[in-house]
């Protein structure tokens, strides 16, 4: 039996415009027959329900990023085998977007998306950025997660950030 973990993401609300295309066209072919209307908007109202999510393999040394439909869930493991260590990263990113303001106008203010990367460090030091967090609490469960596997290094370098950010704050 396999000791599976899964965190889900929830509704992430990636194909959102595939659905709403496929929407478009089931409407259309409301002139044509209800039968393949009810159909094709049976797949657009699936499509805007898919969930993400990540599974960590604690026995077979495994990890995968999975898109789950109703209850199948697909997407390929990745093998942590060969994989000296398992980091989880704060990045920040600054872009300007055009904001709207209480009186209407449209100004452009600086923002910042801030992500929590899971980076794989494997034997022969390549990195590669499994994901990407919005959530902090799912990024945590997911490194908690990956410390049960044996002999596996994990770094959380969020946690000490965020303590920092505390500490200063109290003062």
């Amino acid at each position: 039996m396999k000791n599976l973990i899964s965190i889900n993401e929830g509704a992430t609300y990636d194909y959102l415009p595939h659905a709403f295309a496929v929407l478009v066209i089931g409407m259309a072919l409301l002139a044509v027959h209800w039968i393949p209307a009810v159909v094709v908007l049976s797949i657009a109202i699936a499509i805007i329900g898919i969930k993400t999510g990540i599974e960590v393999d604690v026995e077979n040394r495994q990890l995968r990023k999975y898109k789950q439909l109703f209850i199948i869930r697909f997407g390929e493991f990745t093998s942590l085998k060969n994989t000296l260590k398992i980091k989880l990263v704060l990045n920040k990113y600054d872009s300007k977007l055009a904001i709207p303001v209480r009186n209407l106008a449209w100004r452009e203010d600086p923002a910042q998306l801030t992500t929590f990367d899971l980076i794989i460090v494997d034997n022969t030091e390549n990195k590669t950025v499994f994901n990407q967090f919005i959530k902090y609490s799912l990024a945590d469960k997911t490194m908690k997660a990956l410390s049960k596997i044996e002999n596996l290094d994990t770094f959380n370098e969020v946690a000490g950030v965020l303590q920092k950010q505390r500490q200063m704050r109290r003062r």
